[in-house]
């Protein structure tokens, strides 16, 4: 077994005398990976050219100077374990100049080996090519099509379209170019610079681009999905082609709030909000206006606040008799209530 995730199967069984085979027993072996904690590079060298200093562990800056026509340089690094992983390590490209390049090992264990630094000088006279012969927004079409001389472009998206790439080639392969990759879109105007260096600094011409995010449709929808009036219930239970309710209150109730929802939420919904109530019928109307303007159905809610009860006293059905008697000498008025009902 190599060290690694691996999983070794063996199996182990007893042949008898006569060729009867036993039970078949399977082990299974599994070996982990080993945790390396040495970053430690070993080697470091520069195909087919000799670095300087010869490698040293300890020295961590080292250069090189090459002839004009070399255009690339491989740098190959070896560490002291294998799984050590290594950074910096490939081919590269040269441009005129100094070209630095930094290398170092990273254990298994995430530990990191020291940064040694090669400076690469490639002779020759660095270009002052900053000029460029294409720019793209990969898969549209720029208005007008690119022309190095003109210097403004337009591109129309759909509201869909949240970002775009933009590409650009020089005609020097050392120059660089700012202003390219991948940008997001806000709706409307979304402008871009697009900008060439030349290997030795020049600056090249600056080419706009302004990309138009179209905005989403606007929002034609003003229905609602529900009437909602406190903690009340509403006569009949909310339906959107129900258009008439009602609601009965006690005379305690002197305020309700009434909300609504809507299908879309741009919808403005008129009608909604904190209401005083007056003793009797109240009539409230709501209504949704969609985002672009378009009515919706009304919806009419008729909440009743009940009167106050009556206060003194009523006499119901009061019976009296009323005896006058005249004796004699004697003046008298006797009054005899036979029944009285009192109700307050």
């Amino acid at each position: 077994m190599i060290q690694g995730n691996n999983i070794g199967h063996f199996e182990v069984f007893a042949i008898a005398e006569d060729g009867t085979k036993g039970p078949v027993y399977t082990i299974i072996v599994a070996r982990g990976v080993e945790i390396i904690n040495d970053p430690s590079i070993s080697s470091i060298e520069v195909d087919g050219f000799q670095i300087s200093p010869a490698f040293d562990p300890t020295i961590t800056v080292y250069s090189l100077t090459v002839a004009e026509n070399i255009t690339y340089i491989t740098i190959i690094v070896e560490t002291l374990h294998t799984m050590t992983g290594i950074v910096g390590n490939g081919t590269f490209n040269l441009a005129h100049g100094l070209n630095s390049f930094a290398v170092w090992g990273v254990a298994s264990d995430g530990a990191i080996s020291a940064v040694y630094t090669i400076n690469i000088t490639r002779e020759g006279i660095p270009s002052n090519d900053a000029t460029i012969n294409l720019i793209e927004i990969t898969g549209f079409t720029l208005s007008p099509s690119f022309n190095p001389s003109i210097l403004e472009y337009t591109l129309e998206v759909s509201y869909q379209i949240t970002s775009v790439h933009i590409f650009a080639q020089t005609n020097n392969e050392y120059a660089s170019v700012v202003g390219t990759g991948n940008f997001s879109l806000s709706f409307g105007l979304n402008t871009f610079n697009v900008q060439a260096f030349a290997e030795d600094g020049t600056e090249g011409l600056i080419y706009v681009i302004k990309v138009t995010r179209l905005s989403p449709p606007l929002n034609n929808d003003p229905s609602l999905t529900n009437i909602v009036v406190d903690s009340f219930n509403l006569t009949p239970v909310f339906n959107i082609t129900t258009f008439n309710y009602t609601l009965t209150v006690g005379n305690n109730i002197t305020e309700i709030t009434i909300n609504a929802t809507a299908t879309q939420t741009t919808t403005v919904i008129n009608g909604v909000g904190t209401f005083n109530l007056e003793v009797g019928d109240n009539t409230f109307l709501i209504q949704g206006v969609a985002e672009d303007g378009t009515e919706g159905l009304v919806y009419t809610i008729i909440i009743t606040r009940e009167a106050p009860q009556n206060g003194g006293c009523k006499n119901k059905n009061a019976h009296a008799l009323v005896l006058f008697s005249f004796i004699p000498a004697i003046a008298a008025i006797g009054l005899i209530v036979l029944k009285k009902n009192y109700e307050i």
